[in-house]
């Protein structure tokens, strides 16, 4: 490395560690102009920084990223997925499907499995069938629908849209499938209220020797405690008692998620007319 390329690269690990200590737009906007003073403004590297913090720090200003991001001359992959997962988290979750169609137009970069698996999450967050599909051609068009990462978003995005026949098919087309899978499916056909179908897999899950992760277990008491599954609750309670599971530290929202689901159990054992309320 000559003595001017080390100097430059000194230069940039400096500007990075700034940004661990930023903690507002205020301060954001305070480093940009020292980035600019100091001819780092067209940097990719220190520019996708900006506009992570923008758009994932929770201390960002999206409007001030779409700012920085339009004069970007060629934002790279980084930059366009960064904007997309930015503008999805917004109130108007609809501009990073723009952005996604502004980064198709400008031709420059492909999208990649980031790009498709985070606007698949906010496709099942809008509930649009008809966005999801199309997106679902554009993954097949560029050989992505094997990626494991993007078939898990395909498939909780299908059950987010209630569209469970699709969703499972992709599923029983994975040939080993670990546990986010078995996660996903689960859960998708839990939010569709198929209950018995979800603790059938749950049984395959475990036939297959895939160990259960306290996610596993606090979708698959819901499904016990909608239908009163009491026999398979009992199931569940043995398998944390007697396994390496007791060890696991349950979450307060999963243990209250369990006990509520628990409870569902006990009462329809209870009134086998099933005529409870639900908590």
């Amino acid at each position: 490395m000559s003595p001017k390329d080390g100097a430059f690269w000194k230069a940039q690990q400096s500007l990075l560690t700034l940004f661990k200590r930023c903690s507002s737009t205020k301060h954001l906007k305070e480093m940009h102009g020292r980035i600019v003073q100091s001819g780092f403004h067209k940097n990719p590297l220190v520019v996708g920084k900006i506009i992570e913090f923008c758009a994932v720090s929770g201390h960002g200003d999206m409007n001030y990223a779409v700012t920085v991001f339009d004069m970007i001359h060629k934002p790279d992959a980084f930059m366009w997925n960064t904007m997309i997962r930015g503008l999805g988290k917004t109130s108007q979750p609809q501009k990073a499907i723009d952005m996604y169609r502004r980064m198709q137009g400008k031709g420059h970069v492909a999208p990649d499995n980031f790009t498709f698996s985070f606007l698949l999450k906010i496709i099942g967050g809008l509930g649009s069938v008809t966005l999801g599909k199309q997106l679902h051609c554009s993954i097949l068009k560029l050989g992505l629908e094997t990626h494991t990462y993007v078939r898990n978003s395909l498939m909780h995005m299908y059950g987010m849209v209630k569209d469970i026949e699709t969703a499972h098919h992709l599923f029983e087309e994975i040939p080993n499938a670990d546990l986010v899978a078995w996660n996903s499916i689960i859960d998708c056909h839990v939010r569709c209220r198929n209950y018995k179908e979800a603790l059938h897999l749950f049984t395959r899950m475990l036939q297959s020797r895939t160990r259960p992760d306290d996610a596993t277990l606090v979708v698959t008491l819901s499904a016990c405690g909608a239908i009163g599954a009491l026999d398979f609750g009992r199931r569940i309670h043995s398998l944390i008692q007697h396994t390496k599971l007791e060890s696991m530290k349950l979450s307060l929202d999963h243990v209250i998620i369990g006990q509520v689901a628990v409870k569902q159990i006990v009462n329809r054992a209870k009134d086998p007319s099933g005529d409870v309320e639900r908590e």
